[in-house]
């Protein structure tokens, strides 16, 4: 690994964080300007001007700072602090010899000072802490630096007194350490408590919304061990909800996806803005003017009943970002994993009723990349980075577990568009769960993939090339034959041309005779069988007639009113284009949904919705002028949600359409529908007319319906507004 490389690691990695820029009492002094969070003018000016020799002196600053990201990263933080001294004392050798070869120092960040500074402040290293104030003094150039030092002092002096005052009254509560040190302002004390945990010289333990902090080395009182700081959010602490048996696709040789033809179908053209939007968030828009209170309703008959400030065991996990709104069900996923939480639970997701009581939470053993809920919300389908597909029901009992990378149609794919196994997840753009669970939906690229619960195809479809791109011409790969399938193909003893069956045939007398069982003495019969194994499995479901021992050609594309005629003296006239691979020139699925009535709604990025029936066929397209991001169905209505637009449909007819800004989720009823943002709620009536909003000063956490009325919670309070409809 290269200097920057372990640089840039270094930077990035926040186990232990770099204090925060505070004013400083000597205003004289330049503050430290950190315009990028990767070294910009070390990059450029390194990589540029440096050239090939290098410096023994620079060389050896750079190996020890990936030296120090090494040990940061691994927790050694006494070997980091030693590996900061030494680069310390490295620095005005650096200095000079970095002036000497670009005119000026022009570096704005010194891990050195800064990561060092601050590990010795937490471990409470106060001769170290002097050792860089002397190195620093003694470089002009370095001047800035020691606001840095001098911030590294207060904070070592102040975690001193939190660890003296921790030791005189264990179990203290963290909210409690401003009083009891006295200070006039307690937010430094949360961040130096976290560290002080992460360096081993405390120990934290949730209560409530606050923490316990006892010496290290104390025992806690007993109690969930998942309540100890560093298991993360309350949803650590969740049962861990089962995985159903592994689904084995019932076939192994990929379907051919039906490629779509839009002509002769019928077309809704929706209206795009007549003028340029603003790209802000809503609440951006509505809050230039407003006060500051906690909530803000508009709208005839509107009002705020009550206003309440949460207790402790009742406020929202933060942790459960994303939400799923739908009118029975609401699911509320939480899905960051970080390095310190339990390696059991990757993820939770809690199951809300109409009246936003939580029904039923669960951890969840995969992490969540991908994921849907039923239109109703009866179910849930998520998939992980591994391409795992979990699917759970509205009480999170598990009732499918399927690898999209083992799904032949996927391997096919791939093939065609050059897929490798780490980019399944972003390739995979949606998936879709239908009401009764008897269907699931998976998107790969620009294909859509229709499958029952037991795994069997009911459909399978392309989506036409964007506009205006066509094939160019086949281009021959000069690498030849693909090197894995002839491989595979030696392995079995076979070669070109072959066909499935005789490879399966071959793999069955290959298997028969190399088996373990049968070769109890030849240690080579379980390698041998592990390669027969490896071979078959790759062989399965690819289409080996399409290899042939010349040269495969690719597709290009290319978009016919960009080709331009070039004359050329003595050659004549050329014409030249810019040519695409595949992979670039399809129209990929943005957005995708099963309806009630057994269609399915796919959505491309050129903004064309295609309206699919149940057997596969298409039956209408409604063209949107923009990416879709959401689309949804309740009873005979349609709507699809861009960045700048919710439309509104019933069959071929615009019902209703709402101008939305960047950040909206929807919430789909039978009477209306409801458009939240970070800070403000809106609620529509079918025919797009606004019939109320609330403005909040916080972000909302949660939304629902108690009896007649709204409620909305913030981190900290709830707001209950009478008039506002119900969703049901």
């Amino acid at each position: 690994m290269s200097w920057l490389a372990g640089l840039w690691r270094f930077l990035r990695n926040d186990s232990v964080d770099t204090p925060k820029r505070r004013v400083s009492a000597n205003a004289a002094r330049p503050p430290v300007v950190r315009e990028r969070p990767l070294l910009h003018s070390d990059q450029d000016t390194h990589s540029t001007k440096r050239g090939a020799q290098g410096s023994r002196v620079s060389d050896a600053y750079f190996a020890q700072m990936e030296e120090m990201a090494k040990r940061k990263s691994a927790g050694d933080y006494a070997g980091t602090k030693q590996i900061a001294l030494k680069s310390v004392a490295l620095l005005p050798r650096f200095v000079a010899e970095w002036k000497r070869e670009f005119g000026e120092f022009d570096i704005k960040n010194i891990p050195a000072i800064e990561i060092g500074a601050a590990l010795m402040a937490i471990t409470g290293d106060r001769a170290g802490l002097q050792q860089l104030a002397v190195a620093a003094s003694a470089v002009p150039e370095l001047a800035p630096w020691q606001d840095v030092i001098a911030d590294a002092k207060t904070d070592l002096d102040l975690a001193t007194r939190i660890v003296e005052a921790i030791a005189a009254q264990p179990g203290l509560k963290q909210q409690e350490l401003k009083t009891v040190l006295a200070l006039p302002d307690g937010r430094r004390t949360g961040v130096l408590a976290g560290q002080l945990e992460q360096v081993g010289r405390l120990v934290r333990r949730r209560a409530g919304a606050s923490w316990l902090l006892y010496p290290a080395g104390a025992a806690p009182p007993s109690g969930d061990a998942d309540s100890v700081s560093g298991r993360g959010h309350e949803w650590q602490k969740l049962p861990v909800a089962e995985i159903a048996p592994e689904l084995q696709w019932p076939h192994t040789r990929a379907h051919r996806a039906r490629q779509l033809s839009l002509e002769g179908l019928p077309v809704v053209r929706l209206p795009l803005p007549l003028i340029e939007r603003d790209p802000t968030n809503a609440q951006d828009t509505h809050e230039a003017g407003r006060s500051t209170s906690l909530f803000r309703v508009e709208g005839a008959g509107w009002s705020i009943v009550a206003e309440e400030k949460l207790l402790p065991d009742e406020r929202p996990d933060p942790a459960f970002r994303d939400v799923f709104l739908g009118p029975t069900y609401t699911y509320w996923l939480a899905s960051r994993q970080k390095k310190a939480q339990s390696e059991l639970t990757k993820a939770a997701l809690r199951v809300v009723d109409r009246s936003g009581l939580r029904v039923f939470a669960q951890g969840l053993r995969h992490d969540v990349y991908r994921a849907d809920a039923s239109p109703s919300g009866s179910g849930f389908l998520a998939m992980a980075r591994d391409g795992g597909l979990h699917g759970y029901d509205s009480q999170l009992r598990a009732f499918l577990f399927a690898s999209v990378s083992a799904l032949p149609e996927f391997r096919a794919q791939a093939q065609r568009l050059g897929i490798t196994a780490d980019e399944l997840h972003t390739h995979v753009r949606c998936v879709a769960l239908s009401e009764d669970h008897s269907r699931f939906l998976v998107t790969i690229v620009d294909e859509a993939w229709c499958l029952r619960s037991d795994g069997a195809v009911e459909w399978g479809l392309r989506m036409p090339l964007k506009d205006g791109w066509a094939p160019a011409e086949r281009t021959a790969i000069a690498t030849g034959t693909r090197s894995d399938v002839v491989e595979a193909l030696r392995t079995l003893e076979l070669a070109m041309p072959v066909s499935q069956e005789e490879i399966t045939q071959q793999y069955r007398r290959q298997a028969a005779r190399w088996h373990p069982d049968r070769n109890p003495r030849d240690p080579q019969a379980t390698v041998r069988m592990q390669k027969i194994n490896g071979a078959i499995a790759l062989l399965t479901g690819v289409d080996v007639s399409e290899f042939s021992v010349q040269a495969p050609t690719q597709v290009m594309y290319c978009r016919p009113e960009d080709v331009q005629k070039v004359d050329i003296p003595g050659l004549g006239s050329l014409s030249v284009s810019l040519q695409v691979s595949e992979k670039f020139a399809v129209d990929w699925i943005y957005a995708a949904n099963l309806g009630v009535d057994r269609r399915a709604y796919l959505g491309g990025y050129s903004g064309k919705v295609v309206v699919v029936r149940s057997d596969g066929s298409p039956e209408r397209v409604i063209d949107t002028g923009e990416v879709p991001s959401f689309i949804g169905e309740v009873g005979e209505r349609l709507f699809l949600l861009t960045s700048g637009r919710l439309f509104v449909l019933t069959g071929g007819r615009l019902d209703a359409i709402v101008d939305v800004h960047r950040g909206a989720r929807a919430l789909l009823a039978e009477q209306g529908f409801g458009l939240q943002y970070d800070k403000r709620f809106e609620w529509y009536t079918l025919e797009g007319d606004l019939a109320g909003a609330v403005q909040t000063r916080d972000p909302i956490r949660r939304t629902s319906s108690a009896g007649e009325s709204l409620v909305l919670e913030t981190r900290q309070h709830r707001c209950r507004v009478s008039g506002a409809p119900t969703w049901w």
